[in-house]
């Protein structure tokens, strides 16, 4: 039920305002990945009249942590996290928490692999992943990614009324 309020709110968003710009983040060491991710979403860009993708690329989650505590930090909406980053970085499961902390709630993560195991996409979401998807992505599925920052608002939202519910006078919380 939240996913299709979410999605209607976005469609009547679009329809209000024309485009809706979403910011995104992808943290993936491979060259390769990095290039054909990228013009996916400039294919993207060029079919969808009512999103816009702007992209941002780091090769690793230290630089993607360093870019979320820079001076200016950049507005984040998506992040598409790949999980295995070989030897000399910890994986992107391991600094998901992390990167969940140092995003705004309404941010969503993706985390993006060859690798497929219920446990391990149990342990991704569990550690704070909104959604997981297998490697190699198609054009379809990054067409399609603005859904997961509206889904995940919907959730935020949903909790904090929840919560000032909850709470001896109604007042609103603090996000998650």
């Amino acid at each position: 039920m939240i996913e299709e309020s979410a999605i209607a709110t976005v469609t009547d968003l679009a329809e209000r305002q024309g485009v809706l710009d979403i910011t995104v983040l992808i943290c993936e060491d491979d060259a390769f990945q990095r290039e054909t991710l990228r013009g996916l979403f400039e294919s993207a860009n060029a079919a969808e009249k009512r999103v816009r993708f702007f992209v941002t690329i780091v090769e690793s989650p230290t630089a993607a942590l360093a870019l979320l505590h820079s001076e200016a930090p950049p507005r984040i909406d998506l992040v598409l996290l790949d999980i295995d980053f070989g030897p000399a970085e910890s994986s992107g499961q391991e600094m998901l928490p992390a990167l969940r902390a140092a995003l705004p709630p309404m941010a969503s993560i993706v985390m993006l692999s060859v690798h497929q195991g219920f446990s391990l996409v149990h342990d991704c979401m569990s550690s704070g992943a909104d959604s997981y998807l297998m490697k190699p992505i198609r054009a379809e599925e990054v067409r399609s990614l603005w859904q997961h920052c509206f889904r995940r608002q919907g959730v935020v939202t949903r909790a904090n009324n929840q919560r000032a519910l909850a709470s001896p006078r109604g007042a609103l919380v603090s996000p998650l």
